[in-house]
């Protein structure tokens, strides 16, 4: 007997992965700011940090570019906009879903700028496996399940990725360019 599993809800979630090595952890969390204060990154989705065993240690509010209804139906979830929105980094965005209690970040670009005074002092590397920041970027104005900057601290490697969607759209290899070029390493997008 053969039984076939069939998911509906699977998707391809696959990455062009921009991967840039680093030798010390200020630059590389720097870095990352850089990139995330930049006109690179339209929005910050959310920012996770993660133990050794996949549990979450710290996360802020979760945000999204889907309204939660469809086709001409208003939209469900609150939008952030206004000065608040601005500030942290989340406008445009609509609101997902809170932090996990007692694991709480402040929103967005805040929540990153906190999760790096708690390093190393508060949260030593020794106890993160890796920081996620989901972002949208501007050149594509949107935000996929691969459109994240990944911070592994053990592996001194950070993975400024984009979803392979991305890979024909129009602005696509400029963004790269422009990625690369803040960065002062070399970012080429996959073949095409």
């Amino acid at each position: 007997m053969r039984i076939l599993y069939f998911r509906p809800d699977t998707a391809d979630c696959t990455a062009d992965p921009h991967y840039v090595n680093y030798d010390d952890l200020d630059r590389m969390l720097d870095d990352v700011l850089t990139v995330l204060e930049s006109k690179l990154v339209k929005s910050i989705t959310g920012v996770s940090v993660y133990g050794k065993e996949g549990e979450a240690l710290y996360e802020s509010d979760n945000y999204t570019v889907f309204g939660g209804s469809y086709g001409d139906e208003p939209p469900t979830r609150k939008l952030a906009e206004g000065e608040y929105a601005k500030r942290h980094k989340v406008e445009g965005l609509y609101f997902a879903r809170d932090a996990e209690e007692g694991v709480s970040l402040p929103v967005g670009l805040t929540g990153y700028k906190h999760l790096m005074n708690l390093i190393p002092t508060k949260l030593p590397w020794e106890r993160i496996k890796s920081v996620s920041i989901g972002v949208v970027w501007t050149f594509a104005n949107d935000h996929s399940c691969s459109d994240y900057i990944t911070i592994d601290p053990m592996g001194m490697i950070v993975d400024y990725s984009n979803q392979d969607w991305w890979i024909e759209a129009e602005g696509y290899k400029q963004h790269c360019a422009d990625l690369g070029e803040l960065l002062g390493a070399s970012i080429e997008p996959s073949d095409e």
